[in-house]
């Protein structure tokens, strides 16, 4: 069981919200790996993933900022990819701001 006020401090210094509900990112840090024990590129759309690797309590993506937890305005997919992730008016910028060798997101309203 992940500890909310372990989410909480994670949240503040950074890491996003899907990451901080991750029970791997968690074991890796338990562990004193200091990263996540995901085993390939797992990570939000600004890496080109869709968290492929997640395992916690979130059962859908979508509704959910993935960066701070707030709801979701934007729907977002990656390219090649299936899953709808949540994205707010606040943090939509985030992805709006990829370069075109970067682009690897597609917003949906």
């Amino acid at each position: 069981m992940i500890q909310p006020e372990k989410v909480a401090t994670a949240l503040k210094t950074g890491l996003c919200f899907v990451c901080a509900l991750c029970e791997k990112y968690w074991e890796g840090i338990d562990r004193g790996s200091h990263t996540c024990l995901s085993q390939g590129n797992c990570g939000s759309p600004i890496r080109g993933n869709e968290f492929d690797e997640y395992k916690g309590p979130l059962t859908e993506l979508a509704s959910k900022c993935f960066v701070c937890g707030n709801q979701s305005d934007f729907g977002v997919t990656v390219r090649g990819k299936w899953k709808i992730i949540g994205v707010c008016k606040s943090h939509v910028d985030l992805i709006k701001k990829l370069s075109p060798v970067m682009e690897r997101a597609d917003i949906l309203q």
